[in-house]
């Protein structure tokens, strides 16, 4: 009896495993798939029509938000120096051509601080806007990315539960091809063909040593995997968040840094050929005239090219785009990485309850089939 109970148990088990086996392979495609038109979906609604649509919306919000508080900051200048004047001259105590000439004085003096304190309020308020209206658009982002991973780390799940577990229907007919093939086997036994060698225990516990989740059953290894898939897509944004804001400042200076060299390698060059080109049969005098002419406008509209690609609206594209890019490039190892984490998590508290509950084995079906094949 033995023998038999034996040869039926490694019969259901092979036939068990090879069922889980296909459907391994068929969950394999499957995840690859979902991840797929996971990861489509990601690049189509944080940087595709839904992404430049939300930018576009919170660009019309930022432009108003500039132009009043520019509008708000030159009053406010404005009213300090008219004020400021005022009591200078009520100061003065000058009378006759004297005020005159010390009105005209403050008022040429009062053009030139507002038009050079309007110049500061609107660059400080263009990045500051700047960065508030570029921390919505990343947390829209954020939001997209995160509703997606939610949506993903759910199919998969669903898909990895069922293809843990046979139907009912399976069950019954890998027991009646087990059946089968034990009685085969008996017949063989008893004929003296067939060896069997009964289940050494050190053995299977030397293979679940090679196992991290030996001793538990296939059910329970599908609930740890989907626990572990629940606690990773729920953790996963946030730290994917943190690793991305921790290299923003590095990035930022970098990409700053090469937007300059560009544009200074660009501006030499062009001087290079406006200064050739003007001083053709030009005075020495005049040569040098021209050089230091086109030197100090080249210098000009270098600043001002540096200020409008690395300042305001560019800046805030640019932090964007480095904020994409740096999630995706981070992405896989902090999965990973988290995987790894919960993982350790879960099986510790999985192997602890099936203790408690008494219902872990020596070996789940796949294990045994493993271990001990029917020819």
């Amino acid at each position: 009896m033995a023998v038999a109970d034996h040869l039926k148990k490694q019969a259901i088990a092979k036939g068990t495993a090879k069922a889980l086996a296909r459907k391994a392979v068929v969950l394999e495609t499957e995840t690859a798939r979902i991840k797929s038109e996971a990861a489509q979906k990601e690049a189509k609604e944080t940087t595709g029509p839904a992404f430049q649509a939300e930018k576009s919306r919170l660009d019309v919000q930022m432009n108003a938000a500039v132009d009043k508080q520019q509008r708000d900051g030159l009053s406010k200048i404005q009213t300090e120096q008219n004020a400021k004047v005022q009591k200078a001259i009520s100061d003065s105590g000058l009378t006759g051509d004297a005020r005159t000439t010390l009105v005209n004085s403050l008022n040429a003096a009062k053009a030139k601080k507002i038009e050079a304190d309007q110049k500061a309020m609107n660059t400080e308020v263009k990045d500051k806007v700047g960065a508030e209206f570029a921390k919505k658009l990343k947390d829209f982002i954020a939001k997209k990315r995160a509703a997606i991973a939610e949506e993903t780390g759910k199919l998969i799940a669903a898909a990895t539960e069922k293809a843990s577990k046979l139907t009912d229907a399976e069950q019954e007919s890998i027991k009646a091809a087990a059946a089968g093939k034990a009685a085969r086997g008996m017949a063989d036994y008893r004929a003296g063909k067939l060896k069997v060698e009964l289940p050494n225990v050190k053995a299977i516990a030397k293979a679940q040593a090679n196992d991290p989740m030996a001793g538990l059953t296939e059910k329970q290894k599908a609930a740890v995997e989907t626990k572990v898939a629940d606690a990773v897509t729920k953790a996963l944004p946030g730290i994917l968040e943190t690793k991305v804001q921790a290299k923003m400042a590095t990035a930022t200076n970098q990409a700053v840094i090469g937007i300059k060299n560009e544009l200074e390698k660009e501006s030499q060059d062009s001087l290079k050929r406006n200064i050739a080109a003007r001083t053709v049969n030009k005075s020495e005098k005049k040569r040098a005239d021209i050089t230091k002419s086109e030197t100090d406008k080249a210098k000009v509209a270098l600043d001002a090219k540096i200020k409008d690609k690395t300042t305001g609206e560019a800046l805030v594209a640019l932090k964007t785009k480095l904020m994409a890019d740096l999630s995706t490039q981070l992405k896989p190892v902090a999965e990973a990485e988290l995987k790894a984490q919960k993982m350790k998590q879960e099986l510790a508290k999985a192997k602890l309850v099936a203790a408690q509950n008494g219902k872990a084995e020596l070996g789940s079906a796949l294990d045994a089939a493993r271990e001990y094949p029917v020819a």
